[in-house]
């Protein structure tokens, strides 16, 4: 079955298990995508999928925007929560929006989840990094 196939592109390129998130998850998403392209059968759109990089991205977005509630769903970094880490980040790791997500996470101090590719102790360090360098700054032109 051709959603079988796509489901495994996703695992092997983002590590997305489809169970995570459902598989009829999976299956909205594709729909969605196959009408966007302007197709009608999951199998010519499993053809463009296979040749197109940028179509790839296209879905991979889609299913990380429509479904980042379930995929961002950590509570802590021990045990299977390691699993889901790993998962989450590699998922962030290729999508084109994700400086703008670890911006909004830094400038809103969300300290849960997974965004931009970082967990909440990830982003702690960042902003004490960042008050730092901005106390050491003020201390040079105070000097």
């Amino acid at each position: 079955m051709v959603f079988a196939r796509i489901a495994a592109l996703l695992k092997e390129k983002i590590g997305l298990d489809a169970e995570s998130i459902g598989v009829a998850s999976i299956e909205r998403v594709v729909r969605e995508r196959l009408a966007a392209c302007g197709l009608e059968d999951v199998q010519v759109y499993w053809k463009h999928l296979s040749a197109s990089e940028q179509e790839l991205q296209e879905l991979i977005e889609a299913i990380v925007i429509r479904y980042r509630h379930h995929l961002l769903r950590v509570a802590r970094s021990v045990g299977p929560a390691e699993r889901q880490i790993a998962r989450a980040k590699k998922i962030c790791a290729g999508c084109a929006v994700r400086s703008e997500c670890l911006e909004f996470a830094l400038s809103h101090d969300q300290v849960y989840g997974i965004w931009g590719g970082t967990t909440p102790e990830d982003r702690q360090r960042e902003r004490r990094r960042k008050r730092r360098a901005a106390a050491a700054a003020r201390r040079r032109v105070a000097a």
